[in-house]
């Protein structure tokens, strides 16, 4: 993934991703330390969410590349269900859901597995063990290892 063209990253993704598939989060850090990564996630079928992080970055003048998937299976939707009610009783969905779904980079897309506002990064704290707040930990824990340099070669 090109560092400096996240915009580049996020027209990729929505080129390649079936209909199963949602664009979470795509984000660059063009500091010393380059850093490119995104989010998508894939419905399971019968039930359930994959979330796939895919993060690359350069260290002492090599490149790496991160792939983790963080998985809602099992009893989901607890979470969904939470934030919904939340949100509806605000005022902010509708009982049809509309207004529950986007896609964050590209409003005007309605095809696919789009994003819920529960999975937005400001439901994490609530939902600490939830795949999604845990694939953000990752990011977090990973960018700030390597910003103390501790990252060392495998």
């Amino acid at each position: 993934m090109p560092f400096d063209n996240p915009q580049g990253v996020i027209d990729g993704i929505h080129e390649a991703m079936s209909d199963d598939q949602g664009l979470i989060e795509v984000n660059a850090i063009n500091n010393t330390k380059k850093v490119i990564y995104s989010i998508v996630k894939t419905k399971k079928e019968p039930s359930g969410v994959d979330y796939c992080l895919t993060l690359h970055f350069k260290y002492d003048d090599k490149f790496y590349n991160v792939t983790g998937f963080f998985t809602d299976s099992g009893r989901t939707g607890a979470k969904e269900t939470v934030v919904y009610e939340g949100l509806r009783r605000e005022g902010i969905v509708k009982n049809d859901f509309e207004g529950w779904t986007y896609d964050p980079y590209k409003p005007e897309n309605k095809k696919g597995f789009l994003m819920n506002l529960s999975e937005k990064e400001s439901f994490d704290e609530h939902f600490p063990n939830h795949p999604i707040a845990e694939t953000r930990k990752f990011v977090k824990e990973l960018l700030w290892q390597l910003k103390k340099g501790s990252i060392k070669e495998i």
